[in-house]
C-alpha cells in the first residue's frame, strides 16, 4: 500500500514503498539523473572545451556554448565598429560564427538518447 511522502517543493504526494517521486526517493535523499550524450552531440561539446559528466544536465552546458557564443558574437562585433572588418564582409563572419554553433540550434532533448 501506498504512503504519503513529501515531494520536492515541499507539497505531500502519494508514493510507494522504495518508489521514487519525482526524483526523490520516498525518505528524501536525492537521486543523481544521469545523461547518455549523443556521439555527435558529444564531439560538438569538445569542439568548445566542453567534456560532460554523466550527471551534466544538457541545459548547463547549452547554457555554457550560449555564453561563448555571446562572447564571441561581441568580440566580432567590437571588431566590426574598430574597423577590424568590412562592413561587407561582417555577415559572412557572422555566418561562419553561426556554423561553430550549430548545437544551439538542436533543442537539449534531443542531445541525449
Amino acid at each position: 500500500m501506498g504512503s504519503w511522502v513529501r515531494g520536492f517543493v515541499g507539497s505531500w504526494v502519494r508514493g510507494f514503498a522504495g518508489s521514487r517521486v519525482r526524483g526523490r526517493c520516498n525518505w528524501g535523499a536525492v537521486v543523481p539523473q544521469t545523461y547518455d550524450y549523443q556521439q555527435q552531440i558529444l564531439e560538438g561539446l569538445a569542439r568548445h572545451g566542453l567534456r560532460p559528466l554523466p550527471d551534466t544536465p544538457p541545459a548547463r552546458l547549452r547554457e555554457a556554448i550560449n555564453d561563448l557564443y555571446r562572447y564571441e558574437i561581441r568580440a566580432l562585433r567590437a571588431r566590426l565598429l574598430a574597423g577590424g572588418i568590412e562592413r561587407r564582409d561582417y555577415a559572412a563572419h557572422v555566418i561562419e560564427l553561426r556554423k561553430r554553433y550549430w548545437l544551439l540550434s538542436i533543442p537539449t532533448e534531443l542531445w541525449t538518447r
